[in-house]
């Protein structure tokens, strides 16, 4: 048997059993085992096993009720010393708070994790027709203005470890359909500094966002205004350019960039 196998078998069920977490939301905050076997494409033994483990250190629990896995106390715990490290949402949430405050309109922040496009903090306005952005619903890069935000101000060597396919998934009619199309759009982004995505995820959503940098020189993440289409006019459109620039540039110099 070759000498790295072990190792390989090892990091083969490291990986299933983490990847296992993606599946988990706050839609969908708990599985059973028959279910999550299906969605993740394991055999329930093997899926068993990976729960196991994952249960054995804190990383997801039993309901006593339902008998179901659900997320548990570690990663809270590991939350905690990454925001303590390097405190981004402490960072993120008054300027996301500032800026709802100042447009009226919903406000998030994310950063790529796992070649994914995650909300790391979010800020909603107080009024009855608002936009809502699921904290643990991952990003397409293509068809939010998130997405393309970041898209356009990574390396090469960054945007292939995605593999975008050449046809890509639409959610809207103005959902940027091939590769080609979506490079165009990424030109104006670089040449403008921010991306505007009107209704190319949500019919009834615009989306405009901007990115920030890293003391590398390197977007290391986006900040964006989900606007409700409806009430997206000049002025609302100017106040949010003006309030994402300051906030990319101030985003930017607190983190070193």
């Amino acid at each position: 048997m070759n000498e790295n196998e072990p190792r390989r078998t090892t990091m083969n069920s490291v990986d299933r059993a983490l990847g296992l977490l993606r599946h988990f939301s706050v839609q969908t905050p708990e599985f059973g085992l028959s279910a999550l076997a299906r969605i993740s494409g394991n055999d329930k033994t093997t899926t068993l096993r990976c729960l196991t483990a994952l249960e054995r250190n804190g990383i997801v629990e039993q309901n006593p009720e339902t008998k179901k896995y659900r997320i548990g106390f570690a990663p809270l715990h590991l939350s905690r010393i990454r925001e303590k490290s390097f405190p981004v949402q402490a960072l993120l949430q008054p300027i996301l708070t500032r800026i709802t405050q100042e447009v009226g309109e919903t406000t998030h922040a994310s950063m790529v994790t796992h070649l994914e496009l995650v909300n790391v903090a979010i800020a909603e306005p107080n009024r009855a027709t608002r936009v809502f952005v699921d904290p643990s619903e991952p990003l397409p890069f293509h068809a939010t203005a998130s997405g393309m935000a970041l898209l356009a101000f990574m390396t090469p060597e960054a945007r292939k470890d995605l593999n975008l396919p050449q046809d890509l998934q639409s959610f809207t009619a103005g959902t940027p359909r091939h590769l080609a199309d979506l490079e165009v759009r990424l030109q104006t982004i670089r040449k403008e500094g921010l991306a505007r995505a009107p209704s190319t995820f949500e019919d009834d959503v615009v989306g405009t966002a901007v990115p920030f940098f890293g003391w590398s020189g390197r977007v290391i993440g986006v900040i964006a205004v989900a606007a409700v289409a409806s009430r997206y006019d000049a002025a609302l459109q100017n106040r949010v350019d003006a309030a994402l620039r300051d906030a990319s540039a101030e985003i930017s110099r607190q983190m070193g960039g």
